[in-house]
């Protein structure tokens, strides 16, 4: 059995899925991106077109994730490279999340200069709309951005009243713009 300090970008894993409408079992083939904190990232392969879904990069996308939670329930077998030019094109190295604390902490932190390594010039925050929706991305310059500056920025583009979660927990979902994206999960 794999063990998840194992996984290195470009592995492949296989993970079955029970197609709710025809009652059978799929297998998806899928590549390893990067493994964060409370997620795998990964790409996937389709049989139908031969090809991975984010190879060629596109500016906009956003990764698929799998829980860690359930790591057990995937196969590891093989290993397929990404191109250095994807990669740098991905922002791999960009942390998976960039903000962890309650609603109530935010306004204490805004004065906070500790530096958040984005490893980027630019990245995008998706902020929710009133049905949990994505709005428009808002791109902030982060080359030296830090806790209290994220905290401005998503204060002033983040109507909180719809977040449903009293965790604002600010995560990695893909790329906006050709920049690391990020939005609010619950």
């Amino acid at each position: 059995m794999t063990k998840l300090e194992d996984i290195k970008l470009g592995d492949i894993f296989y993970y079955d899925q029970i197609n709710l409408v025809t009652n059978k079992t799929i297998t998806f083939k899928c590549r390893v991106l990067f493994v964060g904190t409370d997620w795998l990232y990964y790409d996937s392969w389709w049989d139908v077109i031969e090809e991975w879904t984010f190879v060629p990069v596109k500016k906009n996308m956003a990764f698929y994730s799998f829980p860690l939670k359930q790591f057990n329930k995937l196969t590891f077998y093989g290993f397929e490279p990404i191109d250095k030019k994807s990669i740098d094109k991905l922002f791999l190295s960009s942390p998976e999340i960039i903000l962890d604390m309650d609603k109530d902490e935010l306004e204490a932190h805004v004065s906070d200069n500790s530096i958040i390594e984005t490893y980027t010039s630019k990245i995008a925050f998706l902020p929710k709309g009133p049905k949990s929706g994505v709005l428009k991305p808002i791109y902030f310059e982060s080359e030296k951005i830090t806790v209290g500056t994220l905290i401005k920025q998503i204060l002033k583009n983040q109507n909180l009243d719809f977040v449903s979660s009293d965790r604002i927990k600010v995560c990695r979902v893909g790329l906006s713009g050709g920049f690391p994206s990020y939005l609010i999960r619950t």
